[in-house]
């Protein structure tokens, strides 16, 4: 018995195969025989023993009820001419989308945007004779209603930070000679939302300036919302840090761990053994040939391949404050291992790691991972003063008042024994299910001191590399000469481009706060494309109508 091209198989299903039973899928009646008789029944015939279905109809061209299943299905050419209608609307359609996309030299990756469809869906929507927005509805009503939208959802992220916390992003850039520029973002889990741009061109040098520029950046987001301020090292002057932390002890003033790993992967490049000399034309294929080549290329891959897992980890606003250090600890024992202890090939590299990472602003790193329980809790934890010193460290820092001090003290036991609701059977499946804020949002509250500061410390990200801006732009932003007015518009189009596209990376990151296995994670998947990251292009003609009136003197961005 077929039942792959028999329309019949539509209104009904097989029972049993052995006696070709079959039951109707509208009176659930059942019959012997096949689809052939079901087709007696549906089509309402009497035909011996088959009783007509009383609850489907098929009406017929002429209205009467007939037997139209028992005939086959007409050919693709016999189809009524609206289907071909119909194509030549949706080619036509495509064509017109094809042709703006052309004439206005937009990126083919727009069409990837999760409002594309949305956008030609509303339009169908409406129907026939909706008109367009118009360029000045664009840039100025549509504009502001977007941006009221932009900052809805930062309210909404906000309402989180009092029990997660978040933390400050500070990206810097410069042109090597005289153009220095500073991005502001705010990361939390639940999403990234970007401040602001700032020129600091005069000020790169000046201490006392990015100083009160960062103090302003934490009274803007709530200094009692702020667990740290992550900088890519570019930024990292001493002294903005002494003084911001002089005036909010509580804070944690950290390095970028995308950046630092970089720069350990760089450094390890340039040992003797990964240094391989510069070649040409007919030196390459003897290279290709030589086992000293891929000797030095399969000791590179085995070297970093536990540092790109720590990079895959990282590279992104997920909270990953809790498997930082287990990762760089993993990292170096694999390197031992590889050269089985050998201290003259594996101390080089250690050192290296150590170099870019034995820092008290790794201090939160360390304390991350003794209130991680999927690594504290395992069985292959083993017991070091670091991490203990480090938590201990961060607890102190992080409340200053005595009564908070006590009740930390108290509460530290039934953690380290695992008692109360820790021991329960869903606490300790969790260990390993839940990612580390999430088990303890759901596990600590018989220690509430604890909990908190376990949430505020987990619920971080360690990286402010990870979205690769569009830096030509936003020199091109800052750089040309606009009115007061005109910058005002492409400050708001700046603000709401990069909030869109930081949403639509979060809606697109699902399972951000999954746990994370370093034995799970495979370095050789494709890695996020910097292009997919980085495609903001803006420009500013679309200010060229503006009013003469409007078109004051230039003004600075700041």
């Amino acid at each position: 018995m077929v039942r792959g091209r028999d329309a019949c198989w539509e209104h009904c299903v097989l029972v049993d195969a052995t006696r070709q039973k079959v039951r109707c899928n509208y009176c659930n009646r059942e019959f012997s025989g096949g689809v052939y008789r079901m087709k007696f029944h549906l089509a309402q015939i009497k035909n011996k023993d088959i009783v007509p279905c009383p609850k489907f109809q098929r009406i017929g061209q002429h209205g009467s009820t007939c037997p139209s299943l028992l005939l086959p299905r007409p050919s693709p050419s016999a189809q009524p001419s609206v289907d071909d209608a119909q194509k030549q609307k949706h080619n036509d359609a495509d064509k017109k989308i094809a042709l703006f996309f052309f004439h206005n030299s937009i990126s083919f990756a727009a069409s990837k945007s999760s409002h594309y469809q949305a956008m030609v869906d509303a339009i169908a929507e409406c129907g026939p004779g909706y008109k367009a927005p118009s360029f000045e509805v664009l840039r100025s009503t549509l504009l502001e209603k977007v941006k009221g939208e932009v900052n809805d959802n930062y309210r909404k992220l906000r309402e989180d930070w009092k029990g997660t916390g978040c933390t400050i992003l500070t990206d810097s850039w410069s042109d090597g000679r005289s153009k220095s520029l500073l991005v502001f973002s705010v990361a939390s889990p639940r999403g990234t939302h970007f401040l602001k741009l700032v020129d600091v061109s005069s000020h790169a040098d000046d201490a006392c300036y990015l100083y009160e520029l960062l103090d302003s950046i934490i009274l803007e987001v709530g200094a009692e919302n702020v667990v740290q301020i992550i900088t890519d090292c570019r930024m990292s002057n001493a002294c903005v840090g002494t003084l911001l932390l002089k005036k909010y002890p509580s804070l944690f003033w950290s390095p970028c761990a995308s950046y630092m790993v970089e720069k350990i992967l760089e450094d390890i490049s340039k040992l003797e053994w990964a240094n391989l000399p510069k070649t040409r034309g007919q030196e390459i294929k003897s290279l290709l040939f030589s086992e000293r080549f891929w000797k030095s290329a399969h000791e590179a891959v085995r070297v970093s391949e536990p540092l790109l897992k720590i990079l895959r980890v990282v590279d992104g606003d997920m909270p990953a404050m809790g498997y930082i250090y287990e990762g760089i600890e993993r990292a170096k024992v694999a390197i031992k291992l590889l050269y089985k202890g050998c201290e003259e090939k594996c101390i080089p590299i250690l050192d290296i790691i150590d170099g870019r990472w034995s820092s008290p602003f790794h201090h939160l790193h360390a304390a991350a991972a003794f209130l991680n329980p999927s690594i504290f809790y395992s069985p292959d934890f083993k017991f070091d003063a670091n991490m203990r010193n480090s938590f201990h460290a961060a607890m102190w820092k992080m409340f200053p008042e005595e009564k908070d001090k006590i009740e930390l003290t108290k509460e530290q036991p039934l953690y380290l024994n695992a008692q109360g609701a820790l021991r329960s059977e869903f606490a300790i499946l969790g260990r390993r299910l839940n990612a580390p804020g999430d088990w303890w949002a759901a596990y600590g509250y018989e220690i509430p001191i604890l909990q908190r500061a376990a949430m505020r410390i987990l619920s971080q990200p360690c990286s402010s590399y990870w979205f690769k801006w569009n830096w030509e732009t936003f020199d091109n932003v800052i750089t040309k000469k606009h009115s007061r007015m005109e910058l005002e518009k492409l400050t708001d189009l700046l603000y709401v481009h990069c909030n869109l596209r930081l949403q639509a990376i979060g809606q697109n990151r699902a399972g951000k706060c999954k746990p994370v296995v370093y034995d799970e994670i495979d370095v050789s998947c494709e890695w996020p494309s910097e292009l997919e990251s980085s495609s903001l292009i803006l420009d500013d003609s679309w200010l060229d109508n503006f009013p003469i009136e409007c078109r004051g003197s230039p003004s600075s961005y700041e």
